[in-house]
């Protein structure tokens, strides 16, 4: 680390207090032996990546430490996602509750699979609730240090957990793992209004759409070491024990979430609304923002039931090889930078209803050439689904007052994450029912046309910031506090 001089050492790692980084000191500044090359190697956030970091993105060292959390936590939600179908044949093909044969034991086993992944929805509203509520009153750093602790201890738990052969209870233990990580899930959500409120008013798309890059990352990683198991066990050894691996490897990069949360400091606005000392009614906030926690809510819907009928009822992780699906998620994850191309608040406004309206016409022939094996229907799809998670939260995440934002902000986009959960599903009970294939299509229409209503009639721009009409606002929607260093 040349040139500073500054430093307080914790082990072989120096912090300078000048450039507010870590690293490894080089042989000069120590006269050691220790190379600068093994700064890279450091077990803290390196000063190299930090550096590097901020010259690329422009964005602080905390929005950093909260992205990388992003990551771990969808490659562990990856990972039981595209599992989902041998954990229903492991923990619900046999009991009481499956008296069924042939075909119907099948669907009845592959519907209670699916409610056990919906169990973490149900209880990620949950989550939003109580620690939305301990983000507002204690401060978002304590929200995001518990849940990491919830999220790293369920799924080592899921790994190790015994199969109804050796253990009776064991679905009943695995529903509520799923409950408690659905729990964490609903605090990270947090993470995104303390980027969204780290930041210039005019980042805030840029710290989203960083958001999917590294949400992106998380899923590849997750959905490729599950191919890889495939490409090495058998079938049978997947079953017997191979399913066990991507959630033990998901638990130990899920070790290092707690030292990341520690890096993290308050975001301005919250320490800057702190110290005027005035309390925010949260259930107040929530009945005063009636309409802007709607419109988090369908929002939400749409975007999470966009992706988890791909990844769940219509399989596609595993109907496609990793190259395809990894060039599937790479033009999503571009179509979400469209973003970026937009900075005049009404003009953005304008093109998102314009997405909206696209989405409503185009869904059911796409869903159903998806069906059919169209390989560009496939792409089509998940370019308007990268397109439109890139441009739906920067209009909502900063609509609500600050000492009850992530109340405000949580809870809906979680429940909205409900919705999308059950929604595979519903879609399966509904064809089951009625021999219909092309369910995913009605439900995703429904979720758009209720989203393009809303903004709208509703959404209004006052001058660089958006406005919920008939919200009442006290200090939402503004970020006032500069853009200062978070990491300590």
């Amino acid at each position: 680390m040349p040139g500073c001089k500054l430093l307080v050492f914790r082990g072989r790692c120096a912090y300078c207090v000048r450039c507010q980084v870590w690293g490894v000191p080089d042989e000069n500044y120590l006269n050691t032996r220790t190379p600068y090359a093994k700064l890279v190697s450091c077990p803290v956030v390196c000063c190299f990546v930090y550096k590097l970091w901020k010259r690329i993105t422009g964005l602080d060292e905390a929005v950093l430490a909260v992205l990388l959390c992003v990551a771990i936590e969808y490659y562990d939600f990856a990972a039981y996602t595209a599992l989902n179908s041998t954990i229903s044949k492991v923990f619900f093909s046999q009991g009481v509750f499956l008296s069924g044969q042939g075909e119907d034991s099948t669907y009845l086993s592959t519907l209670v699979g699916f409610l056990a992944f919906a169990a973490a929805f149900v209880a990620r509203p949950m989550g939003a609730t109580v620690f939305g509520y301990l983000g507002d009153k204690m401060g978002r750093r304590l929200a995001l240090n518990i849940s990491a602790g919830m999220l790293t201890g369920s799924v080592f738990c899921i790994a190790i957990l015994p199969t109804p052969a050796t253990w009776s209870l064991s679905p009943a233990v695995l529903i509520v793992l799923r409950i408690i990580q659905g729990l964490s899930y609903g605090a990270e959500i947090g993470g995104t209004v303390l980027m969204a409120e780290s930041v210039d008013r005019s980042k805030v798309k840029t710290v989203w759409v960083a958001r999917l890059t590294f949400f992106s990352v998380g899923i590849l990683l997750g959905t490729f070491v599950l191919k890889a198991c495939e490409a090495t066990f058998t079938e049978a050894q997947m079953h017997e024990w191979g399913w066990r691996i991507p959630f033990l490897v998901a638990g130990a990069v899920s070790c290092v979430l707690p030292y990341l949360r520690s890096k993290i400091h308050e975001s301005p606005d919250y320490v800057k609304y702190r110290a005027t000392g005035r309390k925010e009614n949260i259930l107040k906030s929530l009945l005063q923002n009636a309409g802007g926690v709607l419109l988090v809510l369908m929002m939400s819907s749409l975007a999470s039931g966009f992706f988890y009928l791909s990844m769940v009822y219509m399989d596609l992780s595993h109907r496609s090889s990793i190259w395809e699906y990894s060039v599937v998620l790479l033009l999503m994850t571009l179509a979400s930078y469209s973003s970026l191309l937009v900075s005049d608040a009404n003009k953005r406004r304008s093109y998102f209803l314009v997405l909206l309206a696209f989405i409503i016409v185009t869904t059911y022939p796409i869903v159903h050439f998806i069906y059919k094996g169209d390989v560009t229907a496939l792409i089509v799809y998940h370019v308007m689904l990268g397109t439109y998670i890139g441009w739906c939260i920067p209009f909502v995440v900063l609509i609500f007052p600050v000492g009850a934002r992530q109340t405000c902000f949580s809870i809906p986009y979680s429940a909205g994450y409900l919705v999308g959960g059950f929604s595979p599903a519903i879609c399966l009970w509904f064809s089951h029912a009625t021999g219909f294939d092309n369910a995913p299509a009605f439900y995703l229409i429904l979720c758009a046309v209720a989203v393009f209503v809303m903004v709208a009639l509703f959404l209004r721009v006052e001058g660089e910031s958006y406005k919920f009409a008939f919200s009442r606002r006290r200090g939402g929607g503004e970020v006032t506090a500069p853009h200062r260093k978070l990491m300590g």
